[in-house]
């Protein structure tokens, strides 16, 4: 296995980015790797984990996170489904996606998750520009049988609240930029 390096650990309401060697990894710890593709099956199974579990992925916003996630996840998700509410970008993600499916609608609208089929998806991923948005389409995509979600915020403030109210993934940029940055400076 190349190297994996563990860019941040998110325990107990708390983001912290690790040291380069100071990393200790505990049940129910969320952690954020960067790795090569070759080193992520080898990584899985040292978390118990298996490549593929997911079977269908939702992911509201075609943004650059978005079709860049599903365009990554082709390869090892049977279904995925992207809902965007600008018709434009709806069409530029359609047809840069061969193996995804497009919806133009908004990711706040039930019957938008429903179509999408939200109470079937493994996961389902809020990426769009707007915070609320993204909050508000993964409490109503959690409601509606989505078994994790995972939510994009720029405030740093939402982390915790998120993570308390059941969404178990929240990713801030920022955060994540800043311990990209670290684990280059001290050389990992």
């Amino acid at each position: 296995m190349q190297s994996v390096l563990i860019v941040g650990i998110y325990r107990d309401g708390k983001l912290s980015i690790p040291n380069k060697g100071d990393v200790k990894i505990r049940p129910g710890d969320n952690i954020f790797a960067v790795m090569s593709k070759e080193s992520l099956e080898p990584f899985l199974t040292l978390l118990n984990m298996r490549k593929g579990e997911t079977k269908k992925l939702v992911i509201y916003g075609a943004t650059i996170t978005g079709v860049g996630l599903a365009r990554r996840m082709e390869e090892s998700v049977d279904n995925i489904v992207i809902i965007e509410h600008d018709m434009e970008r709806a069409k530029l993600a359609s047809q840069k996606l061969a193996g995804t499916l497009v919806l133009q609608g908004e990711g706040t609208d039930l019957d938008a998750l429903r179509e999408a089929g939200i109470g079937s998806a493994d996961y389902f991923a809020a990426v769009s520009r707007d915070n609320e948005d993204n909050l508000m389409a993964s409490l109503l995509a959690k409601k509606e049988g989505a078994k994790r979600a995972i939510v994009l915020t720029t405030e740093p403030r939402h982390i915790s609240v998120l993570k308390s109210i059941g969404l178990e993934v929240v990713i801030n940029p920022p955060y994540i930029d800043l311990a990209l940055a670290s684990g280059y400076v001290a050389g990992a």
